[in-house]
């Protein structure tokens, strides 16, 4: 049984809501039968005539668009005329290859989807085009902690930028949540730590630092309350207590960094003072840099010192209070490792 077809104009605000015309700012022009399937190319255009959109839809509700179910291959236009976004969907979801340029018509990123999941590489690209990053997903997550990034000369390496803005599963630390130690993700604040024990508590990541190579670890760090006077900071290329490097800090200015080998410490003479610390809930950025065969320390940009290197025992990175009671937000964790040429093709 065939149903009459009829063309229809549907109007939207700036969210995508449907409106009256007087409030619009896109309208949309499809055939659609009596039961709302949409007949042929369905076409979107800015509210001065501009085209905004074009693809087919299985299903369109004239009164609720967040049923819309888009269908194939979609393609979203900026008002200058140039192709915006390329996508294909399946049953409303993307599912396949999705790209995206900028207004000069430069690609920035493409990536695959399966149901609105990261399912394969994303990559983003510079503006002369050549590749800038690439990373797998599988249904969403990271198969690896790593993403490859190449500068616009070539020069390549792996970056890993946390920023704990939602707890998730991940492969290279698992959360704590016991009575006297927590650690979990505080949307818009980062991961809080907190710990009332005099032994402390690190939060513990796996992170393979390659020893040959120079790299970057740097961590935003911010004190919530308890005793001023205790540490806490970062642990890395960490075996075990008698063999790890560290850079620490506390919220009454003071600052302390080096390495313990074989259970014996060595690095700075001992604690140092410094105003470059904020000794308030404000952040503090804490910075090392493997540069040859130096290490150099940084807060809040500014250099501390540096020492000769020491090869890290192992591959352990840790969000650490040394002793409690003390509540930290670790906002972020940055590492860049540099892998020298790789092909980006």
């Amino acid at each position: 049984m065939a149903y009459a077809q009829k063309q229809v104009k549907i109007y939207y605000d700036s969210k995508w809501k449907v409106c009256k015309e007087s409030k619009a700012a896109y309208y949309r022009i499809a055939k659609m039968d009596e039961k709302g399937k949409a007949i042929g190319l369905v076409k979107d255009y800015y509210i001065t005539g501009e085209l905004q959109f074009e693809g087919h839809y299985s299903y369109i509700d004239k009164y609720d668009n967040e049923k819309d179910t888009k269908e194939g291959l979609c393609k979203w236009y900026y008002k200058n005329g140039r192709l915006s976004q390329e996508a294909y969907t399946q049953d409303g979801f993307f599912d396949g290859l999705r790209t995206h340029w900028n207004d000069s018509g430069e690609k920035e990123y493409e990536a695959h989807y399966k149901k609105d999941y990261l399912h394969g590489n994303r990559s983003t690209f510079y503006a002369n085009g050549k590749l800038k990053t690439s990373e797998e997903f599988k249904e969403g997550y990271r198969v690896e902690n790593w993403t490859t990034e190449w500068d616009e000369g070539g020069k390549c390496m792996k970056t890993l930028n946390e920023e704990f803005v939602k707890q998730e599963v991940h492969s290279y630390y698992e959360p704590v949540d016991l009575p006297h130690i927590k650690s979990k993700i505080i949307e818009g604040k980062g991961m809080l730590i907190k710990c009332t024990l005099d032994t402390g508590f690190t939060q513990w990541l796996t992170f393979p630092l390659d020893d040959t190579s120079n790299f970057t670890l740097e961590s935003t760090m911010s004190y919530k309350s308890g005793n001023e006077k205790s540490i806490y900071g970062l642990l890395y290329g960490y075996k075990d207590m008698d063999n790890n490097h560290f850079f620490m800090l506390n919220s009454t200015g003071y600052y302390f960094y080096g390495s313990m080998l074989d259970g014996k410490i060595s690095g700075m003479e001992g604690w140092m003072y410094s105003e470059v610390i904020h000794k308030t809930s404000e952040g503090n950025k804490l910075k090392i840099k493997k540069r040859n065969n130096q290490l150099q320390y940084y807060i809040n940009g500014q250099l501390m010192g540096s020492l000769e290197y020491q090869n890290l025992a192992g591959n352990f990175i840790g969000l650490s209070i040394v002793k409690g009671p003390l509540e930290v937000y670790f906002e972020t964790l940055k590492v860049r490792q540099d892998i020298g040429a790789l092909n980006r093709e």
